[in-house]
């Protein structure tokens, strides 16, 4: 049953969190009014530092005014576009912008707190521009792909816990071990002992395959590279030595997907087996 069960899909993880919790505790909402003037709106925003802001009215948010909407509607004018025509651009340019180095790493050559945008090489040598935007979208990569991770993770253990009795499992991986003179623990007290490497031990047993071959969708050999492949992207994000791009991401998606196809399978056609095995001694 579902409710017996540890698996990905009865809990969400990632390093973000829900919204409300990500909130700052300090903030102070700035809100508009739909009456209020277009004037008295872009000033409260730039006293705030915001590109937008809600618009309220009666306690309820009923939209939201856009800086660069405003601007978009505002050189539809051609009042507008008449006095901007006479505003050199040398009058408003910020003369102190933020660089950071190409080899600069960006938590620490930056202030993110104090800008939200960098220019990346020197006056004599612009290479691009980084934004907290961009910032942000190469965390969320490693958060989704981290996301796959442990839904792997969880789902490949209930899935050992259906089908694979626990002190198997322990043989398994303490023998392989014990063979390639490798550390080994004396046994595995619960199905949450086991990672990434030992899952291939697991899985690359013949024998045991036999037993999970009805859930799988690959075939012993497929089974075997791809979780070595998932493994070595594990420890490629965990040690940082490359990123997380779209095709490893798509990779760990791949085969979460999978893995939750093949814990639903055994889940309705297979009875609890490990809750009355106790470790062998």
């Amino acid at each position: 049953m579902a409710s017996d069960r540890t698996a990905s899909a009865l809990r969400r993880t990632g390093p973000f969190g829900p919204a409300g919790e990500i909130l700052p505790q300090n903030q102070s909402l700035e809100c508009l009014h739909p009456n209020d003037s277009l004037l008295v709106a872009l000033e409260r925003l730039c006293d705030a530092g915001f590109n937008q802001a809600p618009v309220c009215d009666a306690n309820e948010c009923v939209g939201v005014l856009r800086f660069f909407q405003v601007m978009q509607q505002l050189l539809e004018q051609q009042w507008f576009r008449d006095k901007l025509q006479n505003m050199p651009v040398r009058n408003h340019v910020d003369l102190s912008p933020r660089y950071i180095g190409a080899d600069d790493w960006v938590d620490v050559g930056f202030d993110w707190e104090g800008d939200d945008l960098a220019l990346v090489g020197t006056p004599r040598d612009l290479r691009g521009m980084l934004t907290a935007t961009d910032i942000l979208r190469r965390l969320t990569d490693y958060a989704q792909a981290f996301v796959h991770l442990e839904a792997i993770e969880l789902d490949t253990r209930a899935l050992f816990n259906l089908r694979l009795p626990l002190p198997e499992c322990s043989e398994i991986v303490i023998g392989a071990l014990t063979a390639d003179g490798k550390a080994a623990p004396r046994e595995f007290n619960s199905y949450d002992q086991l990672d990434f490497g030992h899952y291939s031990l697991i899985f690359g047993r013949e024998l045991t395959f036999t037993r999970l071959a009805t859930v799988c969708v690959w075939d012993r050999a497929q089974l075997a590279r791809k979780i070595k492949r998932v493994g070595d992207i594990r420890n490629m994000l965990l040690h940082f030595r490359g990123r997380a791009s779209a095709r490893e991401v798509g990779e760990l998606e791949q085969f979460a997907r999978h893995a939750a196809k093949a814990l639903k399978r055994a889940s309705l056609s297979t009875p609890h087996v490990a809750a009355a095995q106790t470790p062998s001694g």
